[in-house]
């Protein structure tokens, strides 16, 4: 899935599954992504400022210059990240 620069803050996307998907530049800005799987996405340069990421899992996932100010993340799971 490609969602690069994509404008979906205050999204309410619980328990999507974004595995492998491109979400660079994406704004996830205060959005509910409670349960979901962004295993192997890529996150570079999005903005998860203030979301909701209640056992979401980022297995894998690219996290350079992403936003998580903010964001809640009780029980996630970022496991092995790439730089």
């Amino acid at each position: 899935v490609n969602l690069t620069a994509a404008k979906i803050d205050q999204a309410d996307l619980d328990s999507v599954l974004l595995i492998e998907a491109n979400l660079t530049d994406a704004n996830l800005s205060h959005a509910n992504l409670r349960n979901a799987d962004l295993s192997h996405a890529n996150l570079t340069n999005a903005n998860v400022q203030n979301a909701s990421l209640i056992h979401a899992i980022l297995d894998g996932a690219i996290l350079d210059n992403t936003n998580f100010c903010g964001a809640i993340l009780p029980d996630g799971s970022v496991g092995e990240c790439q730089p």
